[in-house]
């Protein structure tokens, strides 16, 4: 639970407060994995008391919202957030592009500058990517040198790199990479900003820019919960889904490819699932919920029109069990019951097309 701590609390009551807010992105390597990390700056409205990392002023505006519920229809809106960033001294710029400047002479896997042509597009302080290494650097010198205080960063290995290979910047703004938003008031220190440990991570999904100012969109998980299933449905060639757990129902319908690489829920075939990484669904909340909750539930399904996963879940699932969809804090799609559900016996409930 996000919870706020009572300085916060003490602070938000009052009747004059000056608001404040910073993000903090996190590089990601690639959509289908756990791991991430924050990136060595973060993006805020105002100056920060205490900060615990370098904060860089250039957030003008952040518009939008997290996920909503409406616990008596079992759905939730996808969060969504518009962020605008001043383009001050083309920082942000450094930030969105990757100049992938060329190595001029072999680097050893133990040396401690990296030297190229041109470092100016670079970030003043953050982490280089060349070839599978990852390399965190303080500083850069001359325009042309990093000070690398970090080799093999980010759980990658050290290795020697043949000139001509690319110096990649590793930290982008831009899709996977996620940020999550932190609100906070002038007096108090970073450490009392939240709630909690931030709100919920959302995935970068653009990045536009006028010479100005650029403007990131980010959405969370359920975006990539609103795919088309059972695409080839049809009263001649019915999709059959069960009997079996409706958790385990649902979870197959999001996770599934078609290719069984997927997680242990990846059974169906690609027309039938909406192919949501499987590091994005808390399966572990939904097999608790099936085993503790609902032990023994079966289902089936005979599906003859093609549906929007997202919706075909919250409606056909959740509603019944009475569920509603949340995002954990770390940005993953999971359930919660709202209230006691209107049949907990085990049965076979059968639906046709999209009514039940």
């Amino acid at each position: 639970m996000r919870t706020e701590s009572a300085t916060y609390a003490a602070e938000r009551k009052k009747y004059v407060s000056a608001p404040n807010v910073f993000l903090r992105f996190y590089h990601v390597p690639t959509r289908t994995t756990t791991q991430e990390w924050a990136f060595s700056r973060d993006f805020t409205a105002k100056p920060v008391v205490s900060p615990t990392v370098a904060k860089l002023p250039c957030v003008v505006n952040v518009q939008g919202n997290t996920q909503t519920v409406d616990p008596i229809a079992g759905t939730s809106s996808v969060g969504a957030l518009t962020l605008t960033l001043a383009d001050t001294n083309r920082e942000i710029t450094k930030y969105v592009s990757d100049p992938a400047r060329p190595l001029p002479a072999t680097l050893n896997a133990t040396d401690t500058t990296v030297i190229i042509d041109d470092a100016s597009g670079y970030p003043a302080a953050g982490h280089i990517r060349i070839d599978a290494e990852d390399l965190s650097y303080s500083a850069i010198t001359g325009g042309t040198t990093f000070t690398i205080n970090a080799r093999a960063a980010r759980g990658t290995s050290a290795a020697s790199h043949t000139a001509g290979t690319l110096v990649r910047n590793g930290e982008r703004i831009g899709p996977p990479n996620r940020v999550t938003l932190f609100l906070g008031y002038d007096p108090l220190a970073e450490a009392e900003y939240g709630p909690g440990s931030g709100y919920v991570k959302m995935e970068v999904k653009s990045v536009t820019g006028d010479g100005l100012s650029w403007v990131v969109q980010a959405f969370d998980v359920q975006r990539f919960t609103q795919r088309k299933v059972f695409e080839r449905a049809s009263e001649q060639t019915p999709v059959t889904l069960g009997p079996d757990h409706p958790l385990n129902i649902a979870m197959k319908v999001m996770l599934s490819t078609g290719a069984g690489v997927n997680g242990p829920y990846d059974l169906y075939a690609q027309e039938n699932g909406a192919a949501v990484p499987n590091n994005l669904v808390n399966t572990a909340i939904f097999e608790h919920l099936r085993d503790t909750v609902f032990p023994g539930m079966q289902m089936l399904f005979t599906e003859i029109e093609m549906q929007d996963a997202k919706t075909w879940v919250e409606e056909q699932i959740f509603r019944p069990l009475n569920l509603v969809p949340f995002i954990t804090q770390s940005g993953r799609y999971a359930a919660a019951v709202m209230r006691t559900p209107e049949f907990t016996r085990s049965m076979v409930h059968a639906a046709v097309g999209i009514g039940v």
